[in-house]
C-alpha cells in the first residue's frame, strides 16, 4: 500500500467527521506529519491551503518529519496525531505492538 493510499484514507476519515450544525467553538488542534517532500503529499497541502481542516473544526498543522520510522516514533510519543506514511514502517510497528491504526484505499494509478 502506497503512502498516497494511506493519506487518502486519512483524508476521507477526517472529511467525513460529523461537523454540520456545529456551534461556533475553538478549533481542535491536530498535528499531521509527513515523511518526505514529494508530489504525493500535495493533498495534505491542498487541504490546508483551501481551509478544509478549518471547515471541519480542525486546526490542522502540517509538519515534516524525515523518515517513516522517526515519524512513527513521534506519533507514539504523542507529538503527532495523524500522518501520511509508508505501509511497511506502519505495519511493522503495529505488528510489534505499537498503538497505531492504518487506513488504506485502492487506486488504479500512482499520482
Amino acid at each position: 500500500m502506497t503512502p498516497h493510499r494511506i493519506f487518502l484514507s486519512v483524508m476521507v476519515a477526517l472529511l467525513s467527521w460529523p461537523s454540520s450544525h456545529r456551534p461556533a467553538c475553538a478549533l481542535e488542534s491536530i498535528l499531521i506529519a509527513y515523511p518526505t517532500t514529494s508530489s504525493q503529499f500535495t493533498p495534505l497541502w491542498f487541504a490546508r491551503d483551501v481551509g478544509l481542516y478549518e471547515k471541519y473544526g480542525l486546526d490542522g498543522k502540517l509538519v515534516f518529519i524525515q523518515g517513516g520510522s522517526v515519524l512513527l516514533q513521534a506519533m507514539f510519543a504523542g507529538q503527532a496525531q495523524a500522518a501520511q506514511n509508508g505501509v511497511a514502517e506502519s505495519a511493522v510497528a503495529i505488528l510489534r505492538g505499537g498503538d497505531a491504526r492504518m487506513l488504506g484505499v485502492t487506486a488504479k494509478i500512482f499520482p
